[in-house]
């Protein structure tokens, strides 16, 4: 009986650990992701005031 709990919290922390792990992983990119958008809108807005200056 004990092993088996044990056994069945062995592989639930696996499958946690490894699903924490993933979130970390999509979480930091989809962050990337939203930072390299808005940035890459800075940038354009920068280009149209650039382009409407000359």
């Amino acid at each position: 009986m004990v092993n088996h709990t044990l056994d069945v919290l062995g592989k639930t922390g696996t499958f946690f650990c490894i699903f924490f792990y993933f979130s970390v992983l999509t979480r930091s990119s989809i962050l990337d992701v939203m930072h390299n958008t808005k940035y890459r809108r800075l940038d354009e807005k920068i280009l149209t005031i650039d382009d409407s200056l000359f």
